[in-house]
């Protein structure tokens, strides 16, 4: 305590903390004192008791009550009571809260080991009280997992001033075992194999189960049918299955069974598995065949590879051992059968043949193992025999026997009589009807002269029908075998027949065939042909070789020519005088080489002797006119083409023959002239569509024996020649075909009702009527993708059936949208039709794209298809041409060699028009694929089109001209109207301004004189002095008028304004009886008799002028007459003296 102040403080080393005292002292009661400076017994004092009382600090860690150790089954329910964990705090009003620690908690399992929480979450299966300390499980507790845990425990202390005060304990939890775990065995299942007939006491299999329980002990039992447990047995401790009987894999082939393992616990618990043991199979059946066929009939046409039978067997065996393998004996099927050694089918290996053998007993074996067993002896086998008998077929033909010669016969050879016999074998058998051969004749015998009938099985023989007199001849009967099979077999031969004849023929003159009159020139060489006869004999052999010769004659003519006995050629033998002889006439004989007589016939011949040929025969007109009928059968139409006229010999009754040729136009041999008849007529079929006009050259001579050197052009100077023109007529047969299968256009929503939308069109190969086309809307519009079309009620377009026209029939909006689908038909004269599909799509203006291209419209629309195909092709779009326009500079100027091209682009895919946006991106991107495009049409720029004024008519456009003329000179009108007033105003002042100079009001200023003339009167109408010619002072604004500018000048002017006001003047202020020269003649018009003649051409100045000026008090008058006289001086100068007509305005 300070003994000054009286502050009572805590002493040095003292200890408040009533826990640390002995005994403990929570209050203190101290006795103060307080004395005055008295001394001694002076010193006065006083005495108080104070009361301290120390209250308590949270400075002090609570302390856990050791937990200890606790037990707990598992399986315990949610929520079981585990353990309530105590603390203790010396604080006065401590606050414990607690907890569980997980960093210092662990587990451990039955083994030792340290379970991860990740492993098993043992802190999540407590949960503990943070107020009262109790512990609680949440989550059922598992033995097997964890059998020993370990919690750490915090206890808090919030009431704690200075620091965090804790304290930890450890619970441990021994997890108690139930029985809640079924015995697990080591493997799902168990798989053994087991040999067939294995001996007794032969283990099977090992059964293990194990329970992670505490109470181990296992015991086993078996499970299964009957008969299974009766082959096995099981030892219940170890769990082991042995054989106890004899196991047959026929009978049993999988042993199946489960065993059941069941644990010590209370109650017990148990599971069981499935046990399948394979039975391994030993080779200890043979095989055995099923049902054997022991007979069967296979037809001999059988071809190799056919299916005779299928042999099956079978062994009760597995495997190998139970696989069959069938062998067919090769000594037994001669090689033609063989067997599959796996299926066992039987199929033919070759040809069979009834011929050679008939009947197979076949050796088959069925081997089982046989590839593995065979060898080694291991396989077992079983036999059977398989009889098998070729059923014949008609399979041989028949031959006949060889024949050489010609049989030879008579024509008078009797009817009925045998002329041959024909015989023919077949390798079938003779007593089947395979074998038995009926004879025919089948040609050669179109007189129906010979017959055939059959006398045996394989023979026939062969008669006259009926007399064979004048039916000489060889005679080549195919005569056909057939046997009587089915289906039958046949052959053919020639039989040859020579019928004799006898010569009762004589020959027969064919060419000429009658008597005949021959031309021949004067010049004609020795050795020319003249002519070439030729007759025909009814005979043959030599009775019908017919020879040739010149008889003779009285005259001897015949000496003249001679003729070739074999070809009948008659040659000029001796040289020809037409003045000495001009007519021969000849006898020529043609026999035959008959026996005993020959026979003989004469042909007369008249042979004219003619003066050289000067003239050819001449056609009279150079060209001629044909028509064909085009897809007429060849030869169907003949034309006979004009005759020719001879020059030569005109007056002679006999003319020579004269021959036609075609000589050229004919390259591919369509036509073809008789040369003789000249009747030309089409060898081929014509088409007009491919060909519809020939222009034919032909050629006229009298030569018929060799046909003239070809000629390639007409030469009208040549009359032999002759041009003839063959047109093709035209039937329908051709329909009419689209150009496109597809039309597309577009319109806008600004389109007139009328517009014409498009043209179809069609081509008809035929001509003339038969080309006529008609065009027709087939079915009605569909409307797709549309918008605000329900207005249109009736067809939004109609077609021109003549021009193919596609015109709008409705009246296009704002808001519309969509496109249009219908088909079109056109047809021709005789029905003949096609059709197409055509798209148009309403558009907005702002969606066309505008091509530039330096070429004329003209130039553009010729090649506008090519342009849109190309450029759909490479876009994919579908390209619509909307428009042609020349092109417009952007000063307003025509450009004739450039064209705007207006096009719209549709997306195939939707039939959406596109945008520009899309279609300038589209062209820049194929910009590589278009160039070669646009450098071909001169595309110089592709942009956004202006908008285009749909249906701007002429009318309109000639009514704005109107109204523009009309304004503008209405404009000019008013602007001319205005300029004249103006000039006249401007006009009217100077008039004035010069009148008021020079014929000014006068008055006596200083003299006090007054002179009549210069008064100015009132205005008087029609008295301008200047009226005459030459005196307007307006044209004299051209002239230097010095004068007014002088100091006389501006006085006169100032007296003026004075005296008459600004603007004031009279357009008549002149006085004409002082002025005018019809006036007073008395009164001089210059007073002053030194001023010279102001007309006087030689006067160029004025004398008084200075005089006038030079006056102190000048008159006015005298300034008035100066003035003018300097104004006369000037209008009378030379340079300017010229007429002036005055203009009163």
């Amino acid at each position: 305590m300070d003994a000054d102040s009286g502050v009572i403080s805590v002493a040095q080393g003292a200890v408040l903390d009533p826990d640390r005292t002995e005994p403990r002292a929570t209050t203190y009661v101290l006795e103060v004192l307080a004395l005055d400076g008295g001394i001694g017994g002076t010193q006065l004092h006083a005495q108080t008791v104070v009361n301290i009382t120390i209250l308590d600090v949270n400075n002090k860690p609570p302390i856990f009550v050791d937990p200890g150790t606790v037990r707990v089954y598992e399986n315990v329910n949610s929520g079981f009571f585990v353990h309530r964990a105590e603390a203790m705090d010396l604080d006065a009003q401590p606050r414990l809260r607690y907890s569980l620690d997980p960093q210092n908690s662990e587990a451990r399992n039955e083994q030792g080991a340290i379970v991860k929480p990740t492993e098993y979450n043992y802190m999540g299966a407590f949960e503990m009280n943070e107020v009262d300390g109790v512990i609680r499980t949440v989550l059922p507790l598992d033995r097997e997992q964890v059998e020993v845990i370990r919690l750490g425990l915090v206890c808090e202390d919030l009431e704690a001033t200075t620091e965090k005060q804790t304290a930890t304990a450890t619970l441990t939890i021994l997890v108690e075992d139930t029985n809640d775990n079924d015995p697990q065995f080591r493997k799902p299942y168990y798989r053994r194999s087991l040999a067939e007939n294995s001996k007794k006491g032969t283990t099977v299999a090992s059964v293990v189960a194990d329970d992670i329980d505490k109470n181990r002990t296992i015991t086993y039992s078996m499970q299964g049918s009957k008969e299974v447990l009766s082959l096995m047995q099981l030892d219940r401790e170890t769990g082991e299955v042995v054989v106890v009987d004899r196991v047959d894999r026929e009978q049993f082939a999988w042993l199946n069974f489960s065993v059941e393992a069941t644990d010590s616990g209370v109650p017990p618990r148990s599971n069981s598995v499935d046990v399948v043991v394979q039975v391994i199979d030993e080779n200890d059946n043979n095989p055995t065949f099923i049902k054997p066929v022991s007979n069967l009939t296979i037809r001999e046409d059988a071809p190799p590879g056919t299916s005779v039978t299928t042999v099956t067997a079978t062994d009760p065996d597995s495997d190998d051992y139970g696989l069959i393998t069938y062998l067919l004996d090769r000594k037994s099927s001669y090689g033609k059968f063989e067997i599959d050694p796996d299926t066992g089918v039987i199929t033919v290996a070759s040809a069979l043949n009834r011929e050679e053998r008939s009947t197979f007993n076949l050796l088959i074996e069925a081997w089982d193992n046989y590839q593995f067993g065979y060898a080694t002896g291991e396989s077992r086998n079983a036999f059977m025999q398989l009889g098998v008998t070729v059923a014949d077929i008609n399979d041989e033909v028949p031959v006949f026997e060889e024949r050489e010669d010609c049989t030879m016969i008579t024509e008078f050879h009797q009817p009925r009589e045998t002329i041959t016999v024909v015989h023919a074998t077949d390798g079938d058998d003779i007593d089947s009807p395979n074998g038995r051969i009926l004879f025919s004749i089948e040609g050669g015998n179109e007189k129906g002269l010979f017959e055939i009938r059959n006398i045996e099985k394989t023979a026939a023989e062969i008669f006259a029908a009926k007399p064979l007199v004048g039916h000489y001849g060889n005679y080549s009967l195919e005569v056909q075998a057939q046997d009587r099979g089915f289906p039958p077999n046949s052959v053919l031969s020639h039989i040859n027949i020579c019928v004799l004849d006898f010569n009762d023929h004589a020959p027969q003159f064919v060419s000429p065939s009658e008597n005949v009159t021959i031309k021949v020139p004067e010049n004609a060489t020795v050795g020319s042909l003249v002519i070439q006869v030729r007759a025909t004999d009814q005979d043959i052999g030599i009775n019908g070789a017919v020879r040739y010769r010149i008889l003779k004659d009285t005259l001897g003519h015949w000496q003249t020519f001679t003729i070739d006995q074999t070809t009948g050629a008659i040659l000029l033998q001796k040289p020809l005088d037409r003045e000495r002889q001009k007519l021969y006439e000849i006898r020529v004989e043609a026999y035959d080489q008959g026996t005993p007589t020959p026979l003989s016939n004469d042909l007369d011949l008249a042979i004219y002797v003619r003066n050289v040929n000067d003239y050819e025969p001449q056609f009279v007109q150079d060209e001629v006119i044909m028509n064909f009928t085009e897809h007429k059968s060849p030869r169907a139409e003949r034309f006979k083409l004009v005759d020719t006229v001879d020059l030569d010999d005109v007056d002679e009754e006999n003319t020579a023959q004269v021959c036609y040729f075609i000589v050229g136009g004919d390259e591919y041999n369509t036509f073809n002239l008789d040369r003789f008849t000249h009747e030309i007529m089409a060898v081929k079929e014509l088409d007009r569509e491919v060909d519809d006009h020939y222009t034919l050259l032909v050629k006229a001579t009298e030569d018929c024996l060799s046909k003239p050197e070809p000629v390639s052009f007409f030469d009208p100077r040549d009359d032999t020649l002759l041009k003839v023109h063959v047109f093709v007529n035209d039937i329908n047969d051709n329909p009419p075909k689209f150009t496109r299968e597809v039309f597309t256009g577009g319109i806008t929503t600004a389109s007139d009702f009328g517009l014409q939308v498009m043209r179809l069109t069609a081509y008809d190969p035929d001509a003339g009527e038969n080309s006529r086309l008609r065009y027709y809307m087939d079915g009605r519009v569909q409307e797709t993708l549309s918008e605000n079309l329900d207005n249109v009620r009736r067809s939004p377009f109609i077609v021109d059936p003549v021009s193919g026209i596609v015109k709008l029939n409705f009246d296009p909006q704002k808001g519309m949208k969509g496109y249009f689908d219908f088909k079109v038909y056109v047809n021709d004269s005789s029905g003949w039709g096609d059709r197409a599909r055509v798209f148009i799509y309403l558009l907005r203006e702002d969606q066309r794209v505008r091509f530039i291209l330096r070429q004329s419209p003209d130039e553009v629309r010729e090649q506008v298809e090519y342009f849109r195909d190309y450029l759909g092709n490479i876009t994919g779009a579908i390209v619509n041409v909307d428009d042609f326009r020349v092109h417009e500079n952007h000063d307003g100027t025509v450009d004739k060699t450039k064209t705007d091209l207006y096009l719209h682009l549709v997306d195939r895919n939707d039939n959406s028009v596109l945008e520009v946006k899309q279609v300038l991106a589209m062209i820049d991107k194929n910009v590589e694929h278009l160039d070669h495009l646009f450098k071909e049409l001169n595309v110089l720029d592709t942009q956004r089109a202006e908008l285009i004024t749909a249906g701007a008519k002429e009318e309109d456009l000639l009514f704005l001209w109107l109204v523009g003329v009309i304004v503008f000179l209405t404009l000019l009108l008013v602007l001319t109207v205005a300029l004249c007033l103006s000039q006249k105003a401007r006009y009217s002042r100077r008039l004035k301004a010069a009148t008021a100079t020079a014929f000014g009001e006068l008055s006596s200023l200083s003299t006090g004189s007054h002179d009549p003339g210069l008064t100015r009167t009132s205005a008087v109408p029609n008295t301008n002095i200047h009226s005459v010619e030459g005196s307007n002072p307006i044209w004299m604004s051209g002239f230097d008028n010095d004068w007014y500018k002088d100091e006389d000048s501006l006085r006169y002017q100032q007296f003026v304004h004075q005296s008459e006001g600004n603007d004031s003047l009279d357009d008549n202020a002149v006085d004409p009886h002082s002025l005018s020269p019809r006036g007073d003649r008395d009164v001089p018009y210059i007073t002053q008799s030194n001023v010279p003649n102001p007309l006087s051409r030689e006067s160029s100045t004025v004398g008084s002028n200075t005089q006038l000026m030079n006056n102190e008090h000048p008159n006015i008058n005298d300034t008035y007459r100066a003035n003018l006289y300097q104004t006369f001086h000037k209008i009378a100068n030379p340079l300017v003296d010229k007429k002036l007509e005055t203009t009163e305005l």
